[in-house]
């Protein structure tokens, strides 16, 4: 019963060359399209990013709060994050 079952396993095991033989074709298909959807989508969140920081900035209570202050870091962050996939690789 368990030589069946080892056999079947070497059966289920396929080798590498087979599978670049099938599907080398596919390779990087979609990797264009991929990094403009991410560096757009990088350039929006940036974008978003600047606006709340100009939001919090003209507010009255500007950074007197520690909400603010939380409010303040997450898209200083959020545009750290984003510049280097908003420059389309090139960093």
């Amino acid at each position: 019963m368990s030589d069946n079952n080892s056999q079947s396993q070497e059966n289920d095991i396929i080798s590498m060359e087979v599978l670049i033989a099938t599907y080398g074709e596919y390779k990087n298909g979609h990797g264009k399209s991929l990094a403009i959807f991410q560096s757009t989508m990088a350039i929006v969140s940036a974008i978003s990013s600047c606006c709340l920081i100009r939001m919090i900035m003209t507010s009255k209570d500007r950074q007197s709060t520690t909400y603010h202050r939380l409010m303040l870091g997450m898209p200083v962050s959020d545009i750290l994050y984003s510049w280097p996939l908003a420059t389309f690789g090139a960093m």
